[in-house]
C-alpha cells in the first residue's frame, strides 16, 4: 500500500476519486526517512529521500503562475492534473560523469593519439556497465545512458 506525501487535501481526495490509493491509505505532511523507506511513496519527496523509496510516483499539476501558492480546489486539481508518472531513483556513491573522462595521452606514449583515446573510451565503458549494473539498472536502461553517453549509436 502507498503512503501520500502532500499538504493538499484535494490532492488526496483526487487520488482516492481516482483510484491510485484507497480512502484510509497513510497520509504525512511531510515525510522522514524512516517513514519513506523501502516504500511506494506518491507525492514530491527530495531526491535523497526519493532514493530511499522503493519507487516515488507523482501526479504532475499544470497549475497557471497565478494560483501557485495557493490551495487547490478539487476541481481545479481535476483540471491541472496529468497522468501519475513513477520513478525508481537510486543513489549512487559515484558520478555517473567521473567514469566519463577526457583521455590522459601520457599514460600510453606508445600508442598513438586515437589509440590512446579508443583504449579509454573502452576502459570507461566497461566501467560505467558495471557501475550501472551494480547499482540495479536493467539493460535497457543502460543502453540508454550508453547512448546519451555517446559510447553507441
Amino acid at each position: 500500500m502507498a503512503i501520500i506525501v502532500t499538504r493538499h487535501v484535494a490532492l488526496v481526495d483526487y487520488l482516492i476519486e481516482k483510484e491510485v490509493v484507497t480512502k484510509g491509505c497513510e497520509v504525512l505532511s511531510h515525510a522522514s526517512k524512516k517513514e519513506v523507506i523501502g516504500q511506494d511513496v506518491i507525492g514530491v519527496l527530495p531526491m535523497h529521500l526519493a532514493a530511499l523509496t522503493k519507487s516515488i510516483t507523482e501526479i504532475p499539476l499544470e497549475i497557471p503562475a497565478d494560483s501557485r501558492g495557493k490551495e487547490l480546489t478539487l476541481e481545479e486539481v481535476r483540471k491541472y492534473a496529468k497522468p501519475p508518472v513513477t520513478y525508481v531513483v537510486r543513489r549512487s556513491n559515484n558520478c555517473l560523469l567521473s567514469a566519463i573522462r577526457k583521455p590522459d595521452y601520457n599514460m600510453a606514449p606508445h600508442f598513438n593519439r586515437a589509440d590512446a583515446e579508443k583504449l579509454r573510451e573502452l576502459k570507461a565503458r566497461k566501467k560505467l556497465v558495471n557501475h550501472l549494473r551494480k547499482s540495479g539498472l536493467g539493460l535497457v536502461e543502460i543502453n540508454k545512458l550508453l547512448v546519451y553517453c555517446g559510447y553507441r549509436k
